[in-house]
């Protein structure tokens, strides 16, 4: 592609991203038009003006109702951490669609930089393939942040090979921050320790305490528990209301196969974490870069159709270093 393309190229996008920021939602109940976006801006706003009301549903739906015509009668609950909520405060301290803007612009440019950093030789190709695929384009223009988790997932797989101190520490503290949605880091961590990576884990400790520490003096003292109590609530609520949504073992057969399947769910995520584990341990980053973003999708307690996305990060990496393009 030329480079006037390229540039053409982008500038349709970023007014995709501008047309569906400023219009929301309104009437449309799409999730390309909404998103997840009405939460984080929820967050933001909360923890700015009245933080010990962040997992107050009352005063979500009130911020809400306030902003998205569509959310008048029900509200998208906020359930991340309340560290999260911390880095989100910039967020209202514009009006809503600028705020839109601003989010979706950093997670399709993460988007980008997670291409070009694993793959410069086809980086418009994969550009153009990977907006094909309906989730990542849901979750790039609907407000949700899985942008910046591929970009963290590319950063660990780029570096994970190798044993540099900074190779180590870019590994390490991708993984912390990744902690914005712990039920992914936490597969991370256990592939790093089935392969003795003690420096990235050290780092990653590091970053993730440092988000202790920000929700324990800057939140709440108690905050582990209040939180685990809101995400058992959310868990609840969005298994009825977005069950079919939910792609993991566990999500599939709780909430679309059948109750009685329930405990296929987690045996089936036992299998693929015992043999996760084993293959990390035997075989090193070659395993580990093969099932992390599998185990990640399908493991977790909680995974979203959109984060499917996840599991074409190995895809953009060069054929050099893709197990999926060796012969």
């Amino acid at each position: 592609m030329a480079p006037k393309h390229k540039l053409l190229a982008l500038f349709l996008v970023l007014f995709l991203i501008l047309f569906t920021s400023y219009t929301l939602d309104k009437e449309c109940r799409g999730a390309v038009c909404r998103g997840d976006f009405p939460a984080f801006y929820t967050a933001s706003y909360l923890y700015n003006n009245q933080p010990h009301s962040l997992y107050d549903t009352k005063e979500q739906k009130t911020v809400q109702s306030k902003h998205w015509q569509s959310l008048k009668e029900s509200h998208l609950y906020y359930s991340y951490p309340p560290y999260v909520a911390f880095f989100l405060k910039p967020l209202s301290f514009f009006n809503p669609k600028l705020s839109k803007l601003i989010f979706c612009s950093l997670m399709f440019f993460s988007f980008l930089f997670s291409l070009k950093l694993l793959n410069q030789n086809s980086f418009s190709k994969l550009a153009f393939l990977s907006f094909l695929f309906f989730p990542n384009l849901a979750a790039v223009f609907s407000g949700q942040n899985l942008g910046l988790s591929i970009l963290l997932l590319a950063i660990i797989l780029k570096y994970v090979d190798s044993k540099d101190r900074k190779s180590e520490m870019l590994v390490g503290l991708s993984t912390g921050i990744w902690f914005f949605k712990p039920h992914f880091a936490l597969f991370v961590v256990l592939g790093l320790a089935s392969m003795r990576r003690w420096r990235s884990i050290t780092i990653t400790l590091a970053v993730a305490f440092i988000y202790f520490l920000i929700s324990f003096f800057n939140w709440n003292k108690n905050w582990i528990s209040i939180w685990l109590e809101n995400t058992k609530e959310f868990y609840n609520l969005d298994s009825i209301f977005n069950g079919h949504k939910q792609i993991s073992f566990i999500g599939f057969f709780e909430n679309i196969a059948s109750t009685n399947l329930a405990i296929l769910g987690y045996l089936l995520t036992m299998i693929l974490l015992v043999l996760y584990i084993y293959k990390s341990y035997k075989e090193g980053t070659k395993a580990f870069i093969k099932y992390l973003p599998f185990v990640i999708i399908l493991c977790s307690p909680h995974t979203m159709y959109y984060e499917s996305g996840l599991v074409l990060v190995p895809f953009f990496a060069s054929n050099s270093r893709s197990w999926l393009f060796k012969k």
